[in-house]
């Protein structure tokens, strides 16, 4: 991981996803950034947390067993 911050551009290829998808998550402040003038920037340590949020056990996010017998 980068020790600068990332741009929009570069997380999107980073994470291989969209430019719309970074904003959509700065938008609703899942994931922290600041502006620099009118661009976003994500600092590594705000990409890691993020990333870090979805290992973290949560009582919702539990997942479920379900047995299946074949009858």
């Amino acid at each position: 991981m980068p020790d600068k911050a990332f741009t929009v551009i570069t997380l999107a290829s980073y994470w291989d996803c969209s430019v719309d998808e970074v904003y959509r998550l700065l938008r609703s402040k899942r994931l922290k950034g600041f502006k620099l003038g009118k661009a976003w920037r994500i600092s590594p340590t705000a990409v890691r947390e993020y990333e870090e949020s979805f290992h973290e056990p949560t009582l919702h996010h539990t997942p479920v067993m379900r047995r299946f017998s074949i009858s």
